[in-house]
Order: structure tokens, then sequence, then C-alpha cells
């Protein structure tokens, strides 16, 4: 398993704005996405899920669009995450009640039992 770090750059930048008091309306819709922006996104997502849940045969893929964290979005994905999710829960469930009939509390055990389950979903 690949162990995460976090790493600092000896250079620092930093970068002034203003706050959100400070920005008028017409910025506002500038800079941040809108309703319709997310509508319009989350269309667009969808288009490359069904491209996918298709076998990627109907059309061609859709334009400007990369299927990087959309895999649970999939029949198949959605299938493989649901149970993901249960053997969690089922892994937690068996430990407590582990840990209940041996008169133990370990919320680290807890954690380390759902880490190992959940692994594979990271």
């Amino acid at each position: 398993q690949e162990v995460r770090t976090v790493r600092f750059d000896r250079l620092v930048s930093v970068r002034e704005t203003l706050h959100v008091n400070n920005i008028t309306e017409e910025e506002k819709g500038n800079y941040w996405y809108c309703k319709e922006d997310f509508m319009d996104m989350k269309k667009e997502s969808q288009a490359t899920v069904d491209w996918i849940d298709n076998g990627q045969q109907q059309k061609k893929k859709p334009k400007n669009q990369s299927c990087r964290g959309l895999e649970f979005r999939t029949r198949a994905g959605s299938r493989k995450r649901h149970l993901n999710k249960l053997n969690g829960l089922a892994a937690v469930l068996d430990e407590q009640e582990l840990q209940f009939f041996r008169g133990i509390k370990c919320e680290v055990k807890l954690a380390n039992v759902y880490q190992r389950i959940s692994a594979e979903c990271q």
C-alpha cells in the first residue's frame, strides 16, 4: 500500500484576495459558479457516464470530458461502492461486537478495521 505524505515547499507565496463582502455582484457572477453552471457540468458528466455504461461503443467520447472521478457514477461502479460501504459497516459492527464480548473499547482498532476494508476505495 502506498504511503501518503504531505510536503511543504521552502518558498512560500501569498496572494491577497478580496473578502467576499468587498466583491461586487458582477464580480461574483464572473468568478463563482451559478446553479446553471452546475447543471451544465452535471449534464456533461452524465454524458460521459452514459458513454462508459454503454461500453464506450455509443458515439464518440463526450467532448472535453474526463472519466476520472466518475467511476462510481456508472451502474457497475455504483454497485461496487454500495458493496464497499456495506462491507465497511459489517466489519466495524463485527469488531464492535468482538470488543463488547471482550469488555474493551478501542476506537483505534475500529478505525483500523474500517481502513483495511476501505483502502481499496481510496
